[in-house]
């Protein structure tokens, strides 16, 4: 049973081939606001979680790639157990240069001794670790933290000591400024030789928002002190409202995260969203893709009526404005619905409820509650928002279908006329349901063991 879609695939030759979102044209948008550009710029893509920004960005650097952008790519997530964010991004510009231009390009080598020059500074400006380093570790962190309360007699032994690392320190910082603007001239310098001049180097950092606050921030401010150069472009692919909780819990919830960050970001570009009517084909098409990455086509393909279970689907998600990754989760509790009933056993009536709690339990978790606990009637569940929405001409015999079964799944068995139609529906989900008598709540039961992690 496949429970993860098929791996979205990339053609190097043609990137958007497979955009099932008509998201190229915005990409082009994007690659001319970057051209157009000739001073340091930072641009943050902003998009909702779920909402394909990944799969956007790795589409948009092959095309760039194929283009003949210099781009480095960074997963911030990944990278995000350092305790400085300049060191890994160091690298990585480090790494590619190295792969552009040779290890052993003078170019090149002059940029990794700075790099080397400004890593020993930042690490010398913890106070704590240079002072432990002038000890040997005689001084542990406690004992730092407490420095003030020691005796005149004591201090008086370490003074000597103290006094070397604060003259130290205040040479460090003369020379720092000049340290960065040499680091800073050079990143520009050779940004220009990889771009040939007239393309900048675009260093794209993805999942910021994953990223622990702190860690957050400090890429933030490291690219703002050490990477926002003349001839280097980067794009942050961030959900800014996420963003903007991590700079509060860095420096406290009475900041004005969103002033924050326009320190940082020059340019806010925000991911479009499909607007259901104009886009319903691309909409359609995406949807269909993931029945089919699913295995769920296959799997139904021989059910009376199944393509009246996939337009159900398809409009919950579209026309209630479902995210895509949102989209991914109901159909992975689809299918294991669908794979924990005999294939023989698959009818039309049952694909419309195991599409509806699907559908509930990812989106309206709450319904669900309120099912359990007797608040939610068969009228009120028939008439929520979430079906009217898909109410249409196409679809009405669809939702007629459904709103009949959910009327049975409230009924006692003893209310149940055995000469209707549903009523064999209904005593063949009775056997695959389990425990409850509510054939809704029996589906549910099963993606409460069989589901993934919420």
């Amino acid at each position: 049973m496949k429970v993860k879609p098929t791996k979205f695939v990339i053609d190097e030759a043609n990137p958007f081939a497979n955009d099932l979102l008509n998201r190229e044209n915005f990409a082009d948008k994007l690659t001319n606001i970057v051209v157009a550009n000739k001073d340091e710029l930072v641009i943050a893509l902003d998009g909702q979680w779920g909402e394909g920004k990944t799969t956007f960005i790795n589409m948009w650097q092959a095309k760039l790639v194929s283009e003949g952008f210099p781009c480095i790519y960074i997963d911030a997530f990944k990278i995000d157990y350092t305790d400085d964010a300049f060191f890994p991004i160091a690298f990585e510009i480090d790494d590619f240069i190295k792969k552009k231009l040779g290890k052993e390009d003078k170019r090149r080598e002059e940029l990794f001794e700075k790099t080397v020059e400004v890593s020993k500074r930042l690490l010398l400006w913890t106070g704590k670790v240079g002072l432990k380093a002038l000890t040997l570790n005689a001084i542990g962190e406690a004992e730092i933290d407490s420095l003030s309360k020691v005796t005149d007699d004591i201090a008086e032994d370490v003074s000597e000591q103290f006094n070397k690392f604060a003259e130290e320190k205040f040479h460090a910082h003369q020379n720092t400024k000049g340290l960065f603007e040499s680091y800073r001239d050079t990143l520009s310098e050779i940004a220009a030789i990889v771009g040939k001049t007239e393309k900048p180097l675009i260093i794209i950092i993805d999942e910021l928002d994953r990223c622990r606050p702190k860690f957050a921030v400090q890429i933030l401010e490291k690219i703002k002190h050490f990477f926002s150069v003349e001839n280097v472009v980067f794009v942050l692919s961030v959900n800014q409202e996420q963003l903007e909780h991590s700079i509060k819990a860095e420096y406290g919830v009475g900041i004005d995260a969103n002033t924050y960050l326009q320190k940082f970001v020059d340019i806010k570009a925000t991911l479009p969203r499909f607007n259901i009517i104009e886009n319903s084909d691309s909409i359609s098409q995406y949807q269909r893709n993931l029945f089919k990455s699913y295995g769920i086509v296959e799997s139904l393909q021989y059910v009376n009526n199944h393509m009246s279970f996939f337009h159900l689907v398809a409009c919950l998600l579209s026309k209630n404005k479902i995210s895509y990754r949102q989209s991914e989760r109901v159909m992975l509790n689809i299918k294991i619905l669908v794979s924990s009933f005999r294939q023989d056993n698959i009818y039309y009536i049952n694909l419309l409820l195991i599409a509806f709690v699907s559908y509930l339990v990812t989106i309206r978790p709450n319904i669900i509650e309120d099912i359990y606990s007797g608040r939610m009637t068969h009228d009120k569940l028939a008439e929520i928002n979430d079906i009217k929405t898909i109410e249409s001409r196409d679809l009405q015999n669809t939702i007629d279908d459904l709103k009949r079964y959910i009327n049975y799944c409230f009924k006692d068995r003893e209310e149940i006329n055995s000469d209707d139609g549903f009523y064999v529906f209904y005593q063949q989900t009775s056997t695959e349901r389990g425990i409850h008598s509510n054939p809704l709540l029996g589906l549910v039961e099963i993606l409460n063991s069989f589901s993934y992690l919420k």
